[in-house]
């Protein structure tokens, strides 16, 4: 007579148990395909393995609509914290001992070139816009010929300091291009030698005063350039991509490091419900 109460609660709530921890190992298990006889096994592989494609896809529009999109990633680059940060490491960038050869990366020597020679057209056109050749050769016949120990050279070059400056000018329009950019050229190997450090040092003594620096231009660069900076981010495409890139294993795993106390419940809860359906059939 005792077994007549305890089989049907014992029972119902194995049963109850066994359905809800088949039902659960089924949203995982198997994580792939099972064949017989040529012909794929029903449920297999299990509902999350085969649906993997379209959860990444699913979960990366939700994750863009409702947790981090342009709009938060526009927020976090233009963030004062974010901007100290970037500050900061260039900073220390710029107050290493690499050379400033180490620390950028090589320019293709046609570019370079070309640079040079916009450059130096440009220190020569002004140099010859602001008749600075003409200016230094008279200053300096006006000043031999104040002098009382180079007084006849100084009168012999007031004499012809005009023809000079002309040859000069001359001369510098002509040839001065080259002279210039040859200049430049030596002038960026030698400073491509320097220690990054020893140049920021002459320009900034302070380390507060560099990154503030910095950190305005970083901000001015970025509060006009941001919104199309990360428009080019494919936050959707990086997440699917990524959860794509995981095995069926591994999303189980991820699942159940988050889940798995309210999993364990939900198959205790069906014991519960199977014992509690068997007490009633006693009655019924």
């Amino acid at each position: 007579m005792l077994i007549h109460w305890i089989a049907p609660p014992l029972i119902g709530a194995v049963i109850g148990y066994i359905t809800n921890y088949i039902a659960i190992k089924m949203l995982f298990r198997p994580l792939t395909p099972k064949m017989i006889f040529g012909r794929r096994l029903p449920f297999t592989p299990g509902i999350i393995p085969r649906r993997k494609a379209q959860l990444a896809d699913a979960l990366g529009k939700a994750v863009f609509a409702k947790f981090f999109n342009w709009d938060d990633l526009e927020i976090v680059f233009l963030s004062e914290p974010f901007a100290e940060k970037i500050a900061c490491q260039v900073a220390a960038e710029l107050r290493s001992t690499r050379t400033m050869g180490e620390l950028e990366p090589a320019v293709p020597e046609a570019a370079a070139a070309r640079m040079r020679a916009a450059l130096a057209t440009r220190i020569r056109d002004r140099l010859v816009a602001s008749g600075t050749a003409r200016k230094m050769v008279i200053s300096s016949a006006q000043a031999m010929s104040e002098s009382e120990t180079g007084r006849l050279m100084g009168n012999l070059a007031t004499a012809y300091a005009g023809p000079i400056a002309d040859q000069l000018e001359a001369q510098l329009a002509s040839e001065g291009q080259t002279l210039i950019a040859e200049m430049l050229a030596e002038e960026g190997t030698s400073l491509a030698e320097e220690p990054v450090g020893r140049l920021t040092e002459v320009l900034f003594e302070n380390e507060r005063v560099l990154i503030d620096g910095i950190k305005a231009v970083y901000l001015r660069f970025m509060r006009k350039n941001v919104r199309p900076i990360v428009e080019s981010i494919d936050i959707v495409t990086q997440i699917t991509g990524k959860m794509n890139l995981m095995s069926a294993g591994e999303v189980e795993s991820l699942v159940l490091d988050i889940v798995a106390r309210e999993l364990r419940m939900v198959v205790w809860f069906g014991a519960l419900l199977g014992a509690v359906i068997g007490t009633v059939n006693i009655f019924l």
